[in-house]
Formats: C-alpha cells, structure tokens, sequence
C-alpha cells in the first residue's frame, strides 16, 4: 500500500473507488441522525462553525456537510494524506494541509484563512497518528483564535469493520444502519482556558460515539477502545 500510494494515478483511482464506497454505504443504509438542539442555522450552513470528529470515523462524515458553505478539512502530510484529499475534492471539499505533528504552524495559519474567507473546517483532533480519542489542542486554539463555536460530530452502524490500524478505522458496511451524533456546539468563551476547552472537546467526542456506538449496537468493547 506505502508505494500504491506514491503514484499519482493509483491515487486517483483508489479516492474514485473510496467516493464510490461512501455513496454506497450512504444510499443503502437506514439512516439516523441525531442533533442536539439549537443547531438549525448551523446545519443549514447559514451560521460558520468548526466542526471535529475523531479519526476513525472520518469516512461518512462528507455526508453532513451543510450544501450552502464551503467546507475545507485539514488532513495530514503523510502518506494517506493525499488520497484523502483526492477523495475530499470529490464532495466538493476543500482541503488544508498539515497536523498537530508536521506542518502545525502552516496548518494553523491555513484553517484561519478559511475560516476567515467564510468556509466551516472540519479537524480530526486526533489525527494523524494518536493517541486515538485524545484530542489535541490545535482545534480548541483554532476556536479561541477565530471566535467560532465547535461542533463535535460522530457516526456508528450496525454492520461494520475495524481495522487494524492505530484508530481502529470504522469502516460501515453496505444495507447497515447509520447512526449519526452531532452535540451542541461549544463556544470558546464558556471555558476558562484552553486546557479546559481542549478537554471539553474531548469529552464531548467521546461521549458522542459512545452514545452513537451504543444506539447502533457496536459492542462495549469496540465502544471503549482505544482511549
């Protein structure tokens, strides 16, 4: 897969093949999508907002992107960074390069552009590389720097696959039911501190997915771990 994913034709054709999976899942599952209140404007895309999920649910989350604003999403410069950017394009998804690990100060500067021009970011805060579910602070720093609210977004089904990488990548199978979680959004200026938002976001991610996690019927175990 390490050198699939160095050539620029194979990348093409793997994110063609990645769309395709996700519109699949999509269009054969059962779905539900649970929000909590006050999120209306947000949902509609009339309001700007920053959206984090954790990365092992990144797959069907281009799923819930407001049609009337633009998303940009920060992905990785490592090797799977570029697939899941050649993938994003295919939603009409924008993206921003760096991580917490690499390219921190670029990306930074990247998302706040964005946010800037009028797009929502979405931010994995636990991407690229872990420790998966703990969310580092570069997105509690980006809301504190911008102003705009975090909302912490998950999904589970009931037919999956995990894989075996450092997330356990959930992976939804087709003819499942999907379970989308979307939790209030969390503006910067209610905590104290960055630590203190940065762990709020946390909380919320985590208590988010268990909840999806067990309406969906993913067993406790799956639930649970890694954290």
């Amino acid at each position: 897969m390490k050198k699939v994913l160095r050539h620029p034709v194979a990348i093409r054709l793997l994110s063609h093949i990645i769309w395709a999976y996700i519109w699949l899942v999509y269009l054969t599952a059962r779905r539900e999508r649970h929000f909590a209140p006050g999120l209306e404007r947000y949902r509609t895309g009339e309001h700007q907002t920053i959206i984090a999920f954790w990365h092992a649910r990144l797959l069907m989350m281009p799923m819930l992107n407001p049609k009337k604003r633009r998303m940009n999403v920060l992905i990785s410069q490592h090797r799977d960074g570029r697939l899941i950017s050649e993938t994003m394009v295919r939603f009409g998804i924008g993206t921003v390069a760096g991580s917490s690990s690499k390219g921190a100060l670029s990306a930074f500067r990247g998302l706040l552009r964005s946010l800037k021009d009028g797009a929502n970011i979405s931010i994995t805060p636990d991407g690229p590389r872990g420790p998966a579910r703990i969310a580092a602070p570069g997105v509690a720093q980006v809301a504190i720097t911008s102003g705009l609210p975090v909302i912490p977004m998950t999904f589970a089904a009931t037919r999956h696959r995990r894989m075996r990488s450092w997330d356990r990548f959930f992976v939804p199978l087709p003819f499942t039911r999907l379970v989308y979680g979307v939790g209030e959004a969390m503006q910067p200026s209610d905590y104290a501190d960055d630590e203190a938002f940065r762990q709020a976001i946390e909380d919320a991610l985590n208590r988010i997915t268990d909840e999806a996690d067990r309406l969906a019927g993913v067993p406790l175990e799956e639930s649970a771990a890694p954290r």
